[in-house]
């Protein structure tokens, strides 16, 4: 009895303490326990239900429920206000222990707080039958425990009377989490809303010099005002941190303003906290956070303008679209109103680069007579047709001669440097054999015929030692031009060092060396320059083109005829057969005895709407170009003064001398007077 007596005591005391202890239970809950055939009552102890069969044993004792599930439900509080709850729902047992049964108890326990509630069902008039009219099991549900965000709950059903002491025990109860209000189902109950689950702050910010402006949007439930921090970092390193406090205010819009003028100026990575004080979470509320990053350039964000500053925007722009379609409009009526009025323009000539007189250097070996014919023709081609001042060694033995070979070859090859002009290296079977004896693979130095019996002799091998260290340059490449003849060489004959810088074949690519002695691109974006009469398909329609040509068919059958010709033109040594060479044999029957015909440049060349008609009478062994230039004046087309000479050599004797004077007028068709030797003109002073 004493024991019994204590039970009661203690349960009494129990139900006096401060309800901020237990759960809170919404003040008048859904009755889930009556139904057809039961009559139940609710009792509402909060903490601890204290029931009869605590102080007595009871004879017989149900089964434990069956089935109990938690979830979550809402409703609305007395103003209005939607609350979450816990719906509790178990059933009894289909056995004959259910006619002993006389209530049930909900207990309710809070993880986190150890906070309590229970209620209890009482069957007023018991329970007769297994199932219920329906012939289903009892089902009971109680939904009136108010649920926080973020709790956890042990939810316990006990049916009454309890277990005795000394009989089986049973522990029937469900864990059940209720999300936070960070979840979509929990933001709309005011539990939530009074903590900020529909606040957005818009953090905006605003970096200047040695100052950092933050912006927020506040809240209405915030009752104890906002701390907001300002933190730098460097990487993940901590460098200086502030904070200030903003009370409740009634402003939309607050600003704080934070000075760093004297903090690191490295640690350029802000960290913003916005810390909201609400009443029901207070120190523990969701704090709100904004990175800034080192800028590269300084910038400003922008805070969200008002509505009215907007809408003058929008009017600004409109005005200024409505001008600027009329503007379009205007001009589209002015112009179909002059489209028929209007002539097609006629798009200008495409001027073509100018051309330069340059000084082109050509170093090559002596293989052959006939070799040296191409040289020749060769030369005199680029004289007459490409307007290039050819520099070779046979047209300069008086100053060879005077100078010497080598101090010849670095005068020359220092005022090319510094005029930008070229070096054109012909390849020969010649070339490759005197690398290889340079190299040390021939047994002797190779001795060729025409050098031995040309004035100036090998002018090959020097320049070839005073060239060679400009090929270790890369700087040096683009002065130098490496081509051979294909019809009477091949690209074997190129000398190693050579491989470094484009090769040229001849006359295939001789347009491409054109262009190289110019300083001038031949491909440019959208077109290419071309020059008529260089080209391989008509080079030979002028008259040294084509006796260049005839020069490389006469070397190319000799050497079909004789394939060991240039082991014949090796001597085995120098005074052995000097002697026995025949001078005659070695002679070109189409090559001028008296030298090479040169011809000075004009300094304007005539266009070509002009046709000039050149004849050449006795005597016809020549080779010269007479390239007058026309002016206009008066009316008529005069000719200027050409001057034809040939090169001098002490070799020979009579050398002729070849001058054209102006003529008094000329026809307008361009037509120029004969070419003829000096003597001649004599008979024309009357005319």
């Amino acid at each position: 009895m004493a024991v019994a007596f204590y039970l009661q005591l203690m349960a009494l005391l129990v139900c006096t303490l401060p309800s901020g202890l237990c759960i809170q239970i919404i003040e008048k809950p859904p009755d889930g326990c009556s139904q057809m055939g039961l009559n139940c009552t609710l009792i509402l102890p909060r903490i601890i239900c204290v029931d009869k069969s605590w102080f007595k044993d009871a004879k017989w004792t149900p089964s434990p429920p069956k089935d109990i599930n938690v979830r979550l439900q809402s409703t609305k509080n007395k103003e209005g206000h939607l609350i979450p709850v816990l719906l509790v729902t178990w059933r009894l047992a289909t056995d004959a222990s259910i006619s002993y049964a006389y209530g049930s108890e909900i207990s309710v326990l809070k993880h986190n707080t150890q906070e309590h509630s229970c209620v209890i069902y009482n069957f007023t008039n018991g329970i007769k039958t297994q199932l219920n009219p329906y012939q289903k099991s009892w089902t009971f549900s109680f939904a009136g425990f108010v649920a926080e965000p973020g709790s956890t709950y042990n939810v316990s059903v006990y049916n009454l009377p309890r277990p005795n002491f000394n009989s089986d025990k049973y522990n029937v109860f469900k864990t059940f989490s209720v999300p936070d209000c960070s979840s979509a189902e929990m933001k709309e109950y005011e539990i939530c809303i009074v903590q900020g689950s529909k606040w957005n702050p818009e953090i905006t910010y605003n970096v200047s010099d040695g100052e950092v402006h933050v912006s927020f949007i506040s809240s209405s439930h915030s009752l104890d005002g906002y701390r907001i921090t300002l933190s730098s970092h460097m990487d993940r390193d901590l460098c200086n941190t502030d904070f200030k406090d903003i009370p409740k205010v009634s402003l939309k819009m607050l600003t704080v303003t934070f000075s760093t003028k004297k903090w690191k100026r490295a640690c350029c990575n802000y960290f913003i906290q916005i810390q909201p004080f609400f009443i029901p979470c207070r120190n523990d509320c969701v704090r709100y956070n904004r990175t800034i990053e080192c800028p590269t350039t300084p910038f400003v964000t922008n805070t969200p303008r008002p509505p009215e500053q907007l809408q003058m925007y929008w009017l600004i722009l409109c005005i200024i679209g409505v001008i600027i379609l009329l503007c379009f409009l205007l001009l589209m009526i002015k112009y179909l109103r002059n489209k028929g009025d209007s002539k097609p323009s006629i798009p200008g000539p495409v001027l073509p680069p100018p051309l330069k007189t340059r000084k082109v250097l050509i170093i090559y070996s002596k293989d052959h007579p006939l070799y040296v014919k191409i040289v020749l023709k060769f030369t005199e081609f680029l004289r007459t047709v490409c307007g290039t001042d050819a520099i070779l060694d046979l047209l300069n033995t008086h100053e060879i001669a005077k100078m010497g070979p080598i101090q010849w070859l670095t005068h020359q090859k220092t005022e090319l440097e510094s005029s930008s002009s070229k070096i054109l290296i012909l390849c020969s079977r010649g070339t490759r054999a005197k690398w290889n004896a340079m190299l040390g693979e021939a047994e002797k130095a190779v001795l060729l015929k025409q050098d031995q019996l040309s004035p100036v002799h090998d002018m090959f091998t020097p320049a070839l030692n005073l060239i060679l260290p400009d090929f270790k340059k890369p700087a040096c490449f683009g002065k130098y031009i490496i081509a051979y003849f294909e019809d009477v060489s091949c690209e074997r004959d190129i000398p190693e060092p050579f491989n470094v810088i484009p090769r040229y074949r001849l006359m295939k690519h001789f347009e491409e060396i054109y262009f190289r002695i110019q300083d001038l691109e031949l491909h440019e974006p959208g077109k290419t320059h071309r020059v008529e009469g260089i080209g391989p398909n008509d080079y030979f329609r002028c008259s040294s083109g084509s006796q260049l040509l005839q020069a490389i068919q006469m070397f190319q059958n000799w050497q079909s005829c004789h394939p060991d010709w240039f082991k014949d033109e090796c001597l085995s040594s120098e005074v052995e057969e000097l002697d026995e060479l025949d001078v005659s044999s070695t002679c070109d029957p189409l090559l001028p005895v008296k030298g090479v015909a040169k011809t000075s440049l004009v300094v304007n060349i005539p266009g070509p709407f002009y046709c000039n008609d050149v004849r050449v009478l006795e005597p016809q062994k020549e080779t010269m170009l007479k390239e007058p230039q026309l002016a206009y004046e008066d009316g008529n087309y005069l000719a200027s003064q050409n001057k034809v000479t040939v090169t001098y050599d002490k070799a020979y004797e009579n050398i002729a001398v070849y001058i054209t004077d102006p003529l008094n007028s000329c026809f307008k068709s361009g037509r120029v007077s004969d070419i003829m030797p000096s003597s001649a003109l004599k008979t024309l002073e009357g005319w």
